[in-house]
C-alpha cells in the first residue's frame, strides 16, 4: 500500500526540496563507515562477515572526502565547534567532540546553547559523559556563505523539522544555492519535476541527462542536446530518493543497481 500521509521522513516537493524541511543536523561521516568491511574483517577476522552479506568498503577515504565536507559546510553555514584542527585538539572544554574525526578548518559559526542545553551539559559531564555541540546546519549568526547567499540568525523557534525557516537560518537548496544559481543566464528552474533515473551513455561511464516526469503527469527525457550549455544535470531528492534513483539507473561494472 502507498503511504497515505507521510510522517517521518519527507520526500521534497517544493522549490528547495527536502531541504526546506530537514532539521539541519549535519554530521560529518565517520572515517569507519567509509570502511565498513574492512573494519570489521580487521577487528573480528576474515569469516566475521556472512558470504551473503554484501556489506563493502565505500572506496574512498575521509581524507579524500574532508575538503569536500568543509566546502559544504561553509556553504551551509553549519554552526559548531570542532574538537581538533590539522591534528590539534582545540575543543576540549568548549563543546567540541571527542569522537569527531579531525578537521582541516573550524566552523565559520559558532553554536549557541539554549538554557535548556546548557541544563543538559552540566548534567552529563557530573555523571562522566562527553556531551558536545551539535554540529547544525542553523547559522548562529548573520552569515554570506562563498556563493553571496546571506542568511539569518536562527531564532530557537523550534520549527526546523517539518516546516521552512521564515528567518533563512536553515540551509537548503533555495536559499543556499538557487540565489546564486539565478544570475546564471544558462540556468533553467523546471519546478514541479519528479527524477525517475539518471541517464547514461552506452558504457554507462557519463551521465547524459535525466528521465523525470513533470506537473501534469507527462514523462520526458532530457538529453545531452537539451544540456548542450551545460556539463551536468542538476537533481535535488533526499538521501532516500537519491539512493533509489541511482539503483535504477544502473551501473556499468553490474549492469545494474548502483
Amino acid at each position: 500500500m502507498p503511504y497515505r500521509q507521510l510522517a517521518a521522513f519527507l520526500p521534497g516537493t517544493g522549490v528547495g526540496g527536502a531541504g526546506l524541511h530537514w532539521s539541519g543536523v549535519h554530521f560529518r561521516v565517520d572515517p569507519i563507515e567509509l570502511r565498513m568491511r574492512s573494519h570489521y574483517e580487521e577487528r573480528y577476522g576474515k569469516n566475521f562477515i556472512p558470504q551473503d552479506m554484501i556489506i563493502q568498503d565505500f572506496g574512498v577515504t575521509y581524507d579524500e572526502l574532508e575538503p569536500f565536507f568543509d566546502k559544504a559546510e561553509k556553504v551551509f553555514g553549519t554552526s559548531g565547534t570542532a574538537w581538533s584542527i590539522k591534528g590539534k585538539v582545540v575543543g576540549k572544554g568548549r563543546g567540541g567532540n571527542a569522537f569527531a574525526p579531525d578537521r582541516s578548518d573550524d566552523f565559520r559559526c559558532r553554536r549557541r546553547k539554549t538554557r535548556s542545553a546548557q541544563l543538559f551539559e552540566k548534567a552529563a559531564l557530573e555523571v562522566g559523559y562527553h556531551p558536545y555541540n551539535l554540529p547544525s546546519a542553523n547559522t548562529s549568526d548573520s552569515y554570506t556563505n562563498p556563493y553571496g547567499a546571506q542568511m539569518g540568525p536562527c531564532n530557537f523557534c523550534g520549527f526546523c523539522s517539518g516546516y521552512a525557516c521564515y528567518m533563512y537560518s536553515k540551509a537548503s537548496p533555495n536559499v543556499n544555492i538557487l540565489p546564486a544559481l539565478r544570475q546564471e543566464k544558462r540556468f533553467e528552474l523546471r519546478t514541479n519535476a519528479n527524477v525517475l533515473k539518471v541517464n547514461l551513455t552506452d558504457d554507462k561511464s557519463r551521465a547524459t541527462g535525466v528521465t523525470y516526469v513533470d506537473g501534469g503527469g507527462a514523462k520526458w527525457n532530457s538529453r545531452r542536446t537539451d544540456y548542450r550549455r551545460l556539463p551536468v544535470p542538476q537533481r535535488a531528492p533526499d538521501a532516500a530518493l537519491r539512493d533509489r534513483q541511482t539503483v535504477q539507473s544502473g551501473d556499468r561494472r553490474r549492469g545494474g543497481g548502483a
